[in-house]
């Protein structure tokens, strides 16, 4: 079982059409560059994209109707 801080951590990958959502497994805070004198107190990660299904379909005019 992960630590305190990972259980509370919440990162996502949220498709934007069928708005899926998947978990990202693990924390990317470490990897961030934290400018000097700035104290992250809290923090959540959401990326935006497409997923495998979405990526697939064929894509719609934005009036939802194929040309």
């Amino acid at each position: 079982m992960g630590t305190t801080d990972e259980i509370m951590q919440h990162h996502h990958m949220i498709c934007l059409n069928c708005e899926k959502t998947l978990p990202i497994r693990f924390c990317p805070m470490s990897e961030t560059d934290v400018p000097g004198g700035f104290r992250v107190v809290k923090h959540k990660f959401e990326v935006f994209g497409y997923c495998g299904t979405c990526a697939e379909a064929p894509a719609q005019s934005s009036s939802g109707r194929e040309s």
